[in-house]
């Protein structure tokens, strides 16, 4: 076997020290905790990190250094030690991520470098994709829900379409479940905290025919009550969750390897409601005065107002979310010839959601969408031929198909008292509203390494993908006695279906200063696909509107050095970045004919994302470790003429983009020690900031995140290896509490501007604003044992 001078260092020098082994947040570069505990003090750099991190994501079998791009790997322990139970608290530990959440997980979004997704719309791909073991879910609520037996987390940061597609142009987040092991093994762990907090965890491994199969099995339970006090219902933003997941790894010491993933999930939580700030007095004194004075009043109870730091709200309806997710993967891989490997991934997932909100978001009866319904299926297959290693031109070569059926129900009900205002010809009491989506992408995809020397080297990549989306929707105004109030809109027919496809590619150059440190640059082209708006409504709110919007380009150009400072036991990552988009697809807005806010998608001409990502782990002694990032961004849109906002047209040229804070940094410090001969003590404490950022693209100052920080802690003890563990924690701990979306209440405002028709007086909301608010500060104690 002809093996290249370039792979042998690298192999035998294992890039020494990968990251010294502990990097535990920041956006760094992480490998695992357990190797920063060495027990003996004369074990040498590289010994210390004889365990390296593979990013999987990569699909190449490279560690974080050997990969010429901006990468982050969080591994299990990382997560248990940082307190995270879900991708939003997860964001806390890497700077360039951002995860923002409003009126439902259906909502949230997930954004890398300034840019996410614009909506939660079935018919929009994501700008970062979201994936379980390299699969596709297309969104994090269909993803992965509690970090249960989750082995990494690997954020590949900037587009990644020439090995992951048309939903990758920001990047994406792979979430890595643990794999089955030979040695029979596994870990039981049961948490109790504030807030009625309850949260129970459980996985076992092993063999189930010797050098035949392996197995792997989990569970987990999750249960917390809500921290939105609620004046006038339940309270609000509750946990409620449960899943399991079970793992075959059918013949691991041979040639041909199959795994097989099966799991199942259930959520059903009480969400989302926002909290009221900014509430002028006249508002407030008109709820404290005018409980009797309407039937529509609801509850008489009074409106909380500037409550963000209480956490108080008064909501009289329903605001729910369900959901039953099932979802399976056969992966299989055959080595075969001289280090060959072609591998088969055939996946499918299943979620079926059930959601409703109260969207006046007071006390009083007004509207409301008591049952909204939506089934998503995603079935995909992927191809891959990977070459030897060990030669000085390696590649890979790969097809891909996916499809995604999405069927959705939804309506909206006014209180009757309302709708008969005017002799009902001004609100529809019932709006109900169908779509069902089809979305098919197949690709072709290759990508080749050429080491020309023992220290330079060329990566190129391209792939070819092929998408063709089709839509039917409708939507329908309906008075009390159920006649349509205005005529039933579809989209038309020549707007229902659009197929096309796109090449996206990549350049990398790498240079190997020496053994510990490297340089890259590269070029990399992205999109994100074309797509329909799946509202009905559209052009008889908006006359001249597109339900088309067209796909978005990305060119991003990287400057990267990483690498290892063995004198100082440092390793240190920096990337400088600048992503060019064209054709972006951003959010929109108007008001429809029932006074609500509405949303669809359109291109704005250019965005420009730039900016540096600093990352760095440190263990000066061999019982502590730092580690931490930071993160400077600018994302702004260079030209937007001709955004659509409530109110008519509007110029954003110039402006920040929503959801880019210009500074971000996490660190973290982790200190761990023996105490006597089978216990050991370790402590850990993470903080991270986030400067000031712009909710909405209002830019209304009362809609403003401000600079804020936020503190975690954890301490413990416990025996060493297998054993027992007992730990103490607390999250935000000087309880910062922050909002991830901030919207006006014009809602109200708007529906209540009709009732001097009948006598009685109007709600003026004024500067009012709706901030959906993050978690307060929570503590609790969890009980380990491993076996």
């Amino acid at each position: 076997m002809t093996v290249s001078k370039k792979s042998a260092l690298r192999r035998k020098c294992s890039h020494v020290s990968l990251l010294v082994a502990a990097a535990l947040s920041g956006g760094a570069l992480f490998v695992s905790p357990a190797l920063a505990q060495s027990s003996s003090g004369q074990n040498s750099a590289a010994e210390e990190a004889e365990e390296v991190i593979i990013v999987t994501a990569t699909k190449r079998g490279q560690t974080v250094l050997q990969a010429p791009l901006s990468v982050s790997v969080v591994t299990s322990q990382t997560i248990e030690d940082s307190g995270a139970t879900n991708t939003s608290e997860l964001a806390t530990l890497i700077p360039s991520l951002v995860v923002s959440n409003s009126q439902g997980p259906v909502q949230s979004n997930v954004g890398i470098r300034g840019v996410t997704t614009a909506g939660g719309s079935a018919a929009l791909e994501p700008s970062v994709g979201i994936y379980v073991d390299g699969i596709f879910t297309d969104r994090t609520s269909i993803g992965i829900g509690d970090f249960n037996d989750i082995a990494a987390v690997e954020v590949l940061r900037g587009p990644q379409s020439t090995q992951f597609g048309n939903a990758s142009p920001a990047g994406i987040v792979n979430y890595v479940t643990k794999r089955p092991e030979a040695d029979f093994g596994g870990e039981v762990r049961a948490t109790l905290g504030d807030f009625n907090k309850q949260q129970f965890a459980a996985s076992v491994t092993g063999t189930i025919i010797p050098n035949e199969m392996l197995g792997r099995i989990s569970f987990y339970s999750n249960k917390r009550d809500g921290f939105l006090k609620n004046l006038a219902g339940k309270d609000m933003n509750d946990q409620n969750s449960y899943g399991v997941r079970g793992k075959l790894l059918v013949a691991p010491e041979g040639p041909l390897q199959l795994t097989i993933s099966l799991e199942y999930s259930k959520t059903d939580i009480n969400c989302c409601q926002p909290v009221w700030d900014n509430v002028p007095e006249a508002l407030y004194a008109r709820f404290a005065t005018g409980s009797q004075q309407y039937p529509f009043n609801g509850t008489g109870a009074p409106l909380p107002r500037n409550q963000v730091k209480g956490q108080v709200i008064a909501v009289d309806g329903a605001s729910t979310f369900e959901q039953d997710l099932v979802a399976g993967s056969f992966d299989f891989r055959w080595k075969f010839g001289d280090g060959f490997e072609l591998a088969s991934i055939t996946a499918g997932r299943q979620a079926n959601q059930t959601s409703a909100s109260d969207v006046d978001f007071s006390s009083l009866n007004l509207i409301n969408f008591p049952a909204v319904g939506r089934t998503n299926r995603h079935i995909s297959q992927e191809f891959r031929l990977t070459s030897p290693k060990d030669k000085a031109l390696t590649y890979l070569l790969g097809a891909y198909f996916f499809q995604k059926n999405v069927e959705e129900t939804s309506a909206s009900v006014i209180n009757p008292q309302l709708a008969a205002i005017g002799g009902g010809g001004i609100f529809a009491q019932f709006s109900p509203s169908a779509n069902s989506i089809k979305n098919r992408n197949a690709a072709l995809f290759g990508e080749a390494t050429w080491e020309v020397s023992e220290k330079l080297s060329f990566t190129g990549g391209l792939r070819y993908n092929y998408d063709d989306k089709k839509i039917s929707a409708f939507a329908e105004r309906l008075r009390q006695n159920g006649t349509p109030l205005s005529p039933r809109q579809t989209i038309p027919d020549n707007k229902t279906q659009r197929d096309g496809g796109e090449w996206t590619g990549k350049l990398v150059a790498q240079y190997d200063w020496s053994n510990n440190w490297n340089t890259y640059a590269s070029y990399t082209r992205g999109y994100k696909a074309f797509g329909i708006n799946d509202d009905a409504n559209l052009l008889r709110n908006i006359p001249g509107a597109d339900y088309f919007f067209d796909s978005e380009k990305v060119d991003n150009f990287e400057l990267g050095t990483k690498g290892y400072i063995e004198p100082i036991r440092t390793s240190l990552s920096l990337v400088l970045f600048n992503m060019d988009y064209s054709n972006f697809q951003s959010l929109a807005s108007f008001v429809d004919t029932n006074n609500q806010l509405r949303f669809f998608l359109q291109n704005a001409a250019s965005v420009v994302s730039k900016g540096a990502e600093l990352d760095f782990v440190s263990r000066p002694t061999k019982h502590l470790t730092f580690s931490g990032g930071v993160t400077f961004l600018d994302a702004t849109f260079d030209s937007y003429p001709n955004a659509q906002g409530p109110s008519g047209k509007i110029d954003l040229s110039g402006k920040p983009l929503s959801d880019a804070p210009q500074w971000s940094a996490s660190l973290v410090a982790r200190y761990e020690r023996p105490i006597g001969e089978n216990l050991k003590f370790y402590t850990q404490a993470d903080m991270f900031y986030r400067s000031d950022v712009y909710t909405e693209l209002t830019y209304n100052l009362l809609q403003v995140q401000k600079a804020h920080t936020k503190y975690n802690a954890r301490i413990g003890i416990g025996q060493t290896g297998n054993g027992w563990a007992l730990e103490a924690w607390g999250r935000n701990l000087t309880n910062e509490i922050t909002f991830g979306r901030a919207t006006s209440a014009a809602i109200l405002g708007q529906l209540t501007s009709v009732l001097p028709f009948v006598g009685v007086a109007s709600y003026p909301t004024g500067t009012s604003t709706l901030k959906f608010t993050s978690e307060p500060r929570t503590y609790g104690a969890t009980l380990i044992y491993r076996f």
